[in-house]
């Protein structure tokens, strides 16, 4: 337990200091504008949201996860916007799953192409004697297929497992594993 301890300080806390400081979590948006001095604000439609919630069976949670993620500011034409993503997400399998990742994502019509970069840790038998901690790395390339509201999409995700095995300490294995994952979820 004093390992976990100290790798949510060193590692965690951190990453989610950065998540808050750069992402805003809203329900809606407001577009404003300025008409004869006065400021007019007006709430986007929902598929103008770069939030989204969305439940991942396989991918870089394990098994299964509930994620959310957060697009920045599309960079880039109407013609061509990309942007770049947050994501991060929980699963309970015989203890915590958190699944995080940055992405870059390429927008053509109403699907969006996704290439990233994965950081999964688990801790697993928590309050047990066995008690087990492992951190695994993923490129992830996948695309979502949005709805014609674009508020529903389906998402597909090749995302290979990089693991470097320790034991009490000690390097014993490299290994990759082929993975993959299929999700479905909302613009928030």
């Amino acid at each position: 337990m004093k390992f976990i301890g100290l790798w949510l300080l060193e590692s965690l806390v951190p990453l989610l200091v950065i998540l808050i400081l750069f992402s805003r979590i809203a329900s809606a948006q407001v577009d404003s504008t300025l008409s004869d001095g006065n400021i007019k604000t007006k709430e986007l439609p929902r598929s103008a949201s770069r939030n989204v919630g969305f439940f991942e069976a396989g991918g870089i949670g394990g098994i299964y996860s509930f994620n959310y993620e957060h697009a920045f500011a599309p960079i880039g034409s109407n013609g061509n916007p990309r942007s770049i993503s947050l994501r991060m997400g929980l699963s309970i399998i015989n203890g915590f799953v958190l699944p995080m990742s940055v992405h870059y994502n390429l927008k053509s019509g109403t699907i969006y192409y996704s290439v990233g970069v994965g950081l999964t840790s688990f801790f697993l038998d928590i309050g047990t004697p066995i008690e087990r901690f492992n951190v695994y790395y993923s490129p992830i390339f996948g695309a979502r297929f949005f709805s014609k509201k674009k508020s529903f999409f389906v998402q597909i995700s090749y995302c290979p497992i990089l693991s470097n095995e320790y034991e009490l300490g000690k390097y014993q294995d490299t290994y990759v594993i082929p993975w993959g994952g299929l999700g479905i979820g909302l613009r928030l």
